[in-house]
């Protein structure tokens, strides 16, 4: 689980202003829209193969289990929690393997603590 919360955060790390491009290009022309469909399908391909292989260990189904993690690693939540909120991509990542852990296999996670640290200031959005 905690190699699925990695993921997210080693792609967002690695370029947040491309994903957040990517995110916002659903208003562009039907080439663009193809681009970031298949971009995000592939993304989805992945997460939901690393899911797919707990299959037997889950507590919920396979489905319901692609379905959370896609949600809680999404672009909008990392954002929301990176970027405008001031946690760490360390925060970020014990979070999401926290959550999954306990949503998916029904147990309590046990990690450090957040760093506790006061929050960065945010990242200034560009305009669109």
């Amino acid at each position: 689980m905690r190699s699925a919360a990695h993921w997210p955060r080693a792609l967002y790390g690695a370029g947040f202003d491309v994903v957040m491009i990517f995110e916002a290009a659903t208003d562009e022309s039907p080439e663009t829209r193809a681009l970031l469909r298949s971009k995000l399908a592939g993304r989805n391909e992945v997460m939901d193969a690393m899911i797919a292989s707990l299959d037997g260990k889950l507590r919920v189904s396979v489905r319901e289990a692609q379905a959370v993690y896609r949600a809680l690693a999404a672009p909008g939540v990392y954002r929301e929690l990176v970027v405008e909120s001031g946690w760490t991509e360390d925060d970020f990542e014990r979070w999401l393997g926290d959550a999954l852990e306990r949503h998916l296999f029904g147990r309590d996670a046990i990690s450090a603590p957040l760093t506790g640290q006061p929050p960065r200031r945010p990242r200034p959005v560009r305009p669109s």
